[in-house]
């Protein structure tokens, strides 16, 4: 069926507004594609907001921010238990980007272990349409390596505390969160397993894979140009960093939004010890509840048969 009219007027100005976004990301990938570029949002942990919001049963909820001398800040909910007489072991979580800390609710009961759910440092709601997208592209940015350098700052935090087992930190990332756990896991040492579910690699394709602008060669170019704008934190370069300590992946058989192949391809470049565990689901959403304890339950499994719970 040969194109509306309407659909050039759109088209037209897009895809070269598009290409010049491309030729851009493309000069900053090239100048900034190392982890220097994001270490240098990583800065001096030094202050701490904190508000208690609740305490249920046998654990208390804390909502905190931290903030460093480089303009890095990071919000989070802390779930830990009431009893401070003992070191726990810590599961810090970044969950989908539209989500954010709110991830916290969705994880049932955790058990003898210490949960802080991250949020983001941006409001996806902003983002409304293909223009707006490339109009805050570089704050989007500026957000995703903020995040890795928060994610820093929160074990910084953890280690602090007297009531966490450092040597038992967990770093999960799900969905859209998931590919910022390789870079993380590269920088910080100080994690002790990565669980990556739900996610995959190459940042262009999964970008590209879920927009949906009604014309998919658009769709593809966009994802190019993220995936150039974010490519420091591209899990491909980073993934084999995080051997020799363990990686977990869960992924769904069925997902949507994140290719299988992606996840596989990703698996493959990681160093031993690692399991890739498939699961017959589809993507793993908020209001998909039996998805969410299947996951929740399996990656707990994993992780109390290997000491790490």
């Amino acid at each position: 069926m040969p194109w509306k009219s309407s659909t050039w007027k759109w088209i037209i100005p897009a895809t070269i507004s598009l290409l010049a976004v491309i030729g851009v990301a493309s000069y900053f990938s090239l100048a900034n594609a190392g982890t220097e570029k994001l270490l240098a949002y990583r800065g001096k942990w030094i202050a701490t907001e904190r508000r208690f919001v609740e305490r249920a049963g046998e654990y208390e909820i804390h909502d905190i921010t931290l903030r460093d001398d480089r303009q890095t800040w990071v919000s989070f909910l802390l779930r830990q238990p009431v009893n401070t007489t003992r070191k726990f072991p810590a599961v810090v979580i970044l969950g989908g980007v539209d989500i954010g800390k709110e991830t916290l609710q969705y994880v049932g009961a955790p058990g003898e272990v210490i949960v802080v759910a991250l949020g983001y440092p941006y409001d996806l709601s902003r983002v409304t349409g293909w223009w707006a997208g490339i109009r805050e592209a570089g704050k989007m940015r500026e957000a995703a390596f903020r995040t890795v350098a928060g994610a820093l700052l929160v074990n910084d935090f953890l280690r602090q505390q007297e009531n966490v087992d450092t040597n038992r930190v967990t770093l999960v990332g799900y969905s859209f969160g998931a590919p910022f756990v390789p870079a993380v896991m590269h920088l910080d040492p100080r994690y002790k397993v990565a669980a990556f579910l739900y996610g995959g690699g190459r940042i262009n394709k999964l970008v590209g894979h879920n927009l949906d602008s009604g014309f998919r060669p658009f769709d593809r170019l966009l994802g190019e140009a993220v995936g150039l704008l974010l490519a420091p934190i591209e899990p491909h370069r980073h993934i084999k960093y995080i051997s020799p300590r363990p990686l977990i992946m869960i992924q769904g058989k069925h997902d949507e939004f994140m290719p299988p192949s992606l996840a596989q391809e990703l698996f493959a470049r990681a160093g031993e010890p690692k399991e890739l565990i498939w699961l017959e689901t589809e993507h793993m959403m908020p209001w998909k509840k039996e998805v969410i304890d299947q996951v929740v339950m399996t990656l707990r499994q994993r992780l109390e048969r290997n000491g790490y719970l």
